[in-house]
């Protein structure tokens, strides 16, 4: 059975929300989930959009934000 590829963070990127854990092959983790994504292509695009642009505008954080203010 062959073995699935592991996907690392990408340590050249420069993460700026505060939110971000990880990504795997589809997917990254953070603080507010873990949305999944149909193909590495769009994972990454999401990724240098928010996690490593302007992760004020990324829904999941404003709603992690106001979850956080209400406790």
């Amino acid at each position: 059975m062959p073995r699935k590829k592991q996907y690392a963070v990408n340590r050249h990127k420069k993460w700026v929300c505060p939110y971000f854990g990880w990504d795997g092959a589809e997917f990254l983790k953070g603080k507010c989930g873990r949305p999944a994504f149909p193909n590495r292509t769009y994972a990454n695009e999401y990724m240098n959009k928010y996690c490593a642009g302007c992760w004020e505008k990324c829904t999941l954080a404003e709603y992690w934000n106001t979850y956080m203010e209400e406790l």
